[in-house]
């Protein structure tokens, strides 16, 4: 699948600063980008409401956080890199 991270992901990225997410977030734009289809792609998980938003959970040690994606045919969009009580809290 080809893959488009917008400016408000790497500045999330940044902001929390975690080595274990860092490595666990590499492998999963790895596996995102070797996927052929999205149904290979784990914790994938569609949004209510939204016709083509989704979110990929990425555990990092003990905490987890949700990645907000727009998937398009081939193409999937990383825009929001959020923990998890931001997510349930705010969509």
């Amino acid at each position: 699948m080809q893959i488009v991270i917008k400016g408000s992901f790497y500045r999330d990225w940044n902001s929390i600063g975690n080595k274990e997410l860092s490595k666990a977030l590499k492998n999963k734009i790895d596996e995102v980008e070797l996927a052929k289809n999205i149904t290979r792609i784990s914790h994938l998980k569609k949004l209510r409401n939204y016709s083509m938003r989704y979110k990929i959970e990425i555990a990092a040690g003990s905490k987890i956080y949700w990645a907000l994606c727009i998937i398009r045919e081939n193409k999937i969009e990383f825009l929001r890199l959020k923990s998890e009580k931001y997510f349930k809290k705010n969509l």
